[in-house]
């Protein structure tokens, strides 16, 4: 069994670094602000599950997070050629 981590990665934020995701730890809904239009969002659970998946055109997003369990995610931000990963923490 082989494992690609490489886009669940959490080191390489320098492509959203303008990037801003707020509250986190969240208990229902996480906002993202780029500097980019904003094209995509994916939530990865820690074990590499998809978990939730959504096609946007936005530079702000508010995003409901209610329905995941508490524990840590990762959160996969994209543009039209830019993306970048970021730990969630739910609560």
């Amino acid at each position: 069994l082989n494992f690609d981590t490489k886009d669940l990665s959490v080191d390489n934020n320098k492509i959203f670094n303008k990037l801003v995701c707020y509250p986190n730890p969240t208990k229902d809904f996480v906002v993202l602000e780029g500097n980019h239009q904003l094209q995509q969002i994916k939530i990865y659970s820690m074990l590499g599950n998809k978990v939730y998946s959504e096609r946007f055109q936005a530079r702000l997003k508010k995003l409901d997070v209610s329905f995941l369990a508490s524990g840590s995610y990762i959160l996969k931000v994209s543009s039209a050629d830019q993306t970048g990963t970021y730990k969630l923490i739910k609560y």
